[in-house]
Order: structure tokens, then sequence, then C-alpha cells
């Protein structure tokens, strides 16, 4: 029968519609997840230092972003700005990029100097504590004593580059090739890179 035919013929073209429909919302979903998961997070740094409460709430963000983090970095990276590096997927640094590394400079914001003194020794027991975990292998222990009794250090984009895969290696070493940090390290680009990581 013709009306009986042409009904099955409509159910049989819903459920194709249905289907392709499903297959294209599926296709949207996966395209989706194709961006999340291969999207970029480019940072441009370049100051004079900063706070190490802004750059803790940074490198906080950093840790939770699913997306691959770069830093790329250009003119005066100072104090905790080169800290970012340490946290990115990878990184770069423009080729007249100067680097400063300093053991940490403190204030109180409290206005009494017992309450000064207390602050002071807590902040300054948290900075070195986070500096040392930071440079961890990209400065010698001697080297983090000297960092901790005023010497700064400045340095070139390519001696930064140096000590950096010598802190990888360090990791690795430390922690071997499997474990969860030495994989995670930071991967640094040539001094002149201009990679879209």
């Amino acid at each position: 029968d013709k009306n009986t035919e042409s009904k099955q013929t409509k159910d049989f073209i819903d459920e194709r519609i249905v289907l392709i429909s499903k297959e294209l919302g599926d296709v949207e979903s996966d395209k989706e997840r194709f961006k999340v998961e291969n999207d970029i997070v480019e940072l441009h740094v370049s100051s004079n230092g900063g706070s190490i409460d802004a750059i803790s709430t940074l490198i906080h963000a950093m840790q939770k972003c699913e997306a691959p983090v770069h830093v790329s970095m250009t003119g005066n990276i100072f104090s905790s700005v080169t800290i970012p590096m340490f946290f990115a997927d990878s990184w770069e640094a423009g080729e007249y990029t100067s680097f400063l590394f300093h053991e940490a400079v403190i204030g109180s914001p409290s206005e009494t100097m017992r309450a000064n003194k207390a602050y002071m020794a807590h902040t300054h027991q948290f900075c070195e504590k986070m500096l040392r975990d930071i440079y961890e292998g990209f400065f010698t222990e001697e080297e983090m004593d000297e960092l901790f009794s005023g010497r700064q250090w400045f340095m070139m984009p390519e001696e930064v580059s140096e000590r950096f895969k010598k802190r990888l290696d360090y990791m690795e070493e430390k922690y071997g090739e499997d474990d969860e940090l030495a994989e995670d390290a930071p991967t640094p680009c040539k001094p002149s890179c201009s990679c879209k990581h």
C-alpha cells in the first residue's frame, strides 16, 4: 500500500536525519574538544620586576591551564619576572633580552616594629624556599648561597638557555625520566626562536 510505503520512507528518513544530526553533533563536539586541547596560551613578558604575590597568582593560573603555555620574553626580564619560564611548557627569549636573578627584596604592609619584624622573617623564609625550589638545578647550591647573600646575576639569553638545559638534565637525573616533575619541566627554545608552541 502506498500510504504504508510513504510512512516507512518518512520514518527511515527521520531516523537517518536523527543519526546524521547525532554524528554531526559528535563531529562538532570533537572539533571543539580539538580546539581546546590544541589551544596555546602565549604570554609576552618584559618587566624590571614585580610582586612575588602577583607572580604566585600567575603561576597558579599557568598550572591550572589545560592548554600549553608558551612564554615569550623580550627586553628586561628582571627579578620575579624570571619565574614564569620555569612553569611554562616552552619559552623563548628575544636576541636582546637581559635577565636579572637576585634574592627577594621585601617590604612590610605593617605599621608596628614587632609586626614588621615577624612579617619580614616570614616573608624572607617564604621567598627563599620558593626561589630555591624554582631555581633548583638552574643555579648550583653555591650560586644559590651567593644569591641569598646579595649577589645579582645578570645573564644573556644564551646563558639562560644553557643553564635551563642543564636544569632539565638535573631534574631528569634527580627525579627520573618517568617522574611527572621531570616530564613537565619547561622546554627552552633557542634564544632567537619565534616559534608558536
